[in-house]
């Protein structure tokens, strides 16, 4: 059985992936056209990159905080 920490792990990574799949297609089909996607459509495109990777950085950030036992850099290791 897979654990906890893991399972939230891969669920958010899943739904952050799928969001960020939903909205490259989304963008194409509103500003892409049948062999180019467009100036506009480009920036646009871009900024949802950027966003997408301003998003994964803060959710493994929380995910790091949220799923950690407590320890602490400075507390010595158990198993040393």
């Amino acid at each position: 059985m897979i654990d906890r920490e893991s399972l939230i792990e891969a669920v958010a990574a899943l739904v952050s992936v799928g969001a960020m799949l939903g909205a490259l297609v989304y963008i194409g089909s509103t500003y892409g056209t049948a062999n180019a996607l467009g100036d506009e459509g480009a920036k646009v495109m871009v900024g949802a990159i950027v966003v997408f990777i301003a998003f994964v950085t803060v959710l493994g950030i929380m995910l790091a905080y949220t799923t950690s036992e407590g320890a602490t850099a400075d507390e010595p290791d158990a198993a040393a």
